[in-house]
């Protein structure tokens, strides 16, 4: 009983550091960004900013020439109307600006496959999503990490492909963010999948700090007073 014991537990340590080493297959993080561990995503602190795909080639799903598709997603989650509501708009590494949400679809992606290969919800859709595709560029890549804990992770000399892409967004609504998510399409047993990464999510606009908005106040009440007494005259 006693060396069954010790068999167990040292299973247990070996499985324990096996799961510490694991890298997610993909992961998505932003420069400067802070992770939030409650809803494990990765919030842009500036605008703009630089949102990370993290690949590990490594993992059982990576299929090498694959290709990889970035979401967009308007939260919080937004329902179809029309015309799409107007909500400012955003670009991704300087190109033509994306309104928000007349140039983007309504539901769950993925929009390119058939029915039963969309992701899951996960709290995020349906809503006003949009789509990148892109493939890996296999000289780009980084020490491999968790973005979760920020710490190293798998056996020595572990890379991970590294893709960028530069977001600047100009949001109307201090509501809304965008969120972004990661996937890829492999064939296993016929089977279509998508695994999620770890996601990631634009700064919302900036709230006045408590001493700003005194002051914003007083200003407008000596404006007033000022519009009163220039009245009486």
């Amino acid at each position: 009983m006693k060396k069954l014991s010790v068999s167990f537990l040292v299973s247990m340590v070996l499985l324990w550091g096996t799961a510490a080493l694991a890298v997610p297959y993909l992961q998505l993080d932003i420069v400067d960004g802070v992770y939030d561990p409650v809803t494990e995503t990765t919030i842009a602190t500036t605008n703009p900013f630089t949102l990370q795909a993290l690949i590990d080639p490594l993992s059982s799903q990576y299929v090498e020439g694959a290709d990889y598709y970035l979401s967009i997603a308007v939260l919080p989650s937004l329902a179809e109307t029309d015309p799409a509501p107007s909500l400012g708009s955003f670009t991704v590494d300087g190109g033509t600006p994306i309104n928000v949400a007349g140039d983007m679809t309504w539901g769950v992606p993925p929009v390119m496959y058939a029915a039963g290969s969309d992701l899951p919800g996960h709290g995020v859709f349906p809503t006003y999503f949009t789509e990148l595709a892109f493939q890996l560029d296999t000289s780009s890549m980084v020490a491999a990490y968790d973005v979760q804990t920020g710490a190293a992770a798998g056996p020595p000399g572990h890379m991970l492909y590294l893709y960028e892409f530069d977001i600047d967004t100009n949001l109307f609504d201090p509501n809304i963010v965008l969120h972004f998510d990661l996937y890829t399409f492999n064939a296993r047993d016929g089977i279509l999948f998508a695994p999620f990464s770890h996601d990631a999510q634009s700064q919302s606009a900036p709230v006045p700090e408590p001493g700003t908005l005194l002051l914003l106040g007083s200003g407008l009440a000596a404006l007033g007073a000022y519009s009163r007494r220039r009245a009486k005259r």
